[in-house]
């Protein structure tokens, strides 16, 4: 049990290890789709804001139903991607850069 634990741990910390050399300031964008409402828009902002890489978020567009977003990041885009992926609150899309939100489920 106790040998189960840590590896589900180290597993845990190897998502969101970042290599020194992917440190530093990078802008991205993003559109998430499927926000249904100010609720689901206030738990994706609240999502990207609290993410580890993400310095600062700003609203770029709405429409209905999505927004794009950019992401001041400190670190390179590949650990942002890396999280969402692990996290599960968005799923890729069909196009690059595009998500669909599932929230915390």
């Amino acid at each position: 049990m106790q040998q189960s634990l840590q590896t589900a741990i180290d597993q845990v910390a190897a998502i969101r290890a970042i290599d020194a050399s992917g440190l530093g300031e990078w802008r991205y964008r993003l559109t998430v789709e499927g926000i249904g409402g100010s609720d689901a828009y206030r738990e994706c902002l609240s999502y990207l804001e609290n993410m580890v890489v993400v310095e600062d978020v700003a609203v770029v567009s709405a429409r209905a139903g999505a927004v794009t977003f950019e992401l001041g990041l400190t670190a390179l885009p590949r650990y942002l991607a890396r999280t969402i992926r692990a996290d599960g609150v968005l799923e890729a899309g069909e196009k690059p850069d595009y998500f669909t939100f599932v929230g915390g489920r």
